[in-house]
């Protein structure tokens, strides 16, 4: 099997092939109600630069409960990642779990030294998260597993972990922005910015 360092891997996708943002907050949507956004992140790891539009939304489940579904990329091309949150302290300190997962796929080139080769990868991915809050300012803790195969039967799993921060401005509209480091063979930082808009409700 070839080996890819995967933080590399993901910064180099044409497409979105796993989402690399948060755009979260640890408060939940209220119930009944709906948040819809967009943003678009910035992505740098081993001297590449990736860019990757997102649209996403959340919905307020029940007290402490809400769920999230955005769509990564640019159409045809990119992904769809649903995930589910729940606020575990609440006060002046706000700390929230969320669980994520996507599946995507896409053509991958990978150059090393002088060669390169294309495969097309099936990506499967999770995305635990813990995030914190104090005021307009949060942060927390996220991982990627990823379990992904190719057309020549190769596979590969991995995870890669990172911390994130961000903050919000804004009363009804939202600006959302934020920062990420994920640690592997080599990091990869990114920057990205959310504009959100509350919706309805009962």
């Amino acid at each position: 099997m070839r080996r890819v360092a995967l933080v590399i891997l993901v910064a180099l996708m044409p497409s979105a092939c796993v989402s690399v943002s948060t755009f979260q907050v640890p408060e939940p949507v209220d119930p009944g109600r709906f948040v819809l956004g967009v943003g678009a992140t910035t992505m740098m790891a081993d001297g590449e630069v990736g860019f990757v539009p997102e649209l996403y939304g959340r919905y307020g489940l029940a007290s402490n409960w809400d769920v999230g579904l955005k769509f990564v990329g640019i159409p045809p091309a990119g992904l769809l990642q649903g995930d589910i949150k729940r606020l575990l302290v609440d006060g002046d300190f706000k700390l929230a779990a969320d669980l994520g997962v996507s599946h995507a796929g896409g053509e991958v080139t990978v150059s090393s030294g002088d060669s390169e080769s294309s495969s097309d990868w099936s990506f499967t991915a999770l995305y635990p998260a813990l995030i914190v809050g104090a005021g307009a300012f949060h942060g927390g803790v996220k991982g990627i597993l990823i379990a992904s195969g190719t057309s020549e039967d190769e596979f590969l799993t991995g995870s890669v972990f990172g911390v994130f921060a961000g903050s919000r401005f804004g009363s009804r509209v939202q600006l959302v922005p934020e920062v990420h480091l994920y640690f592997g063979d080599e990091p990869l930082f990114t920057a990205g910015l959310g504009i959100q808009l509350p919706l309805g409700g009962r």
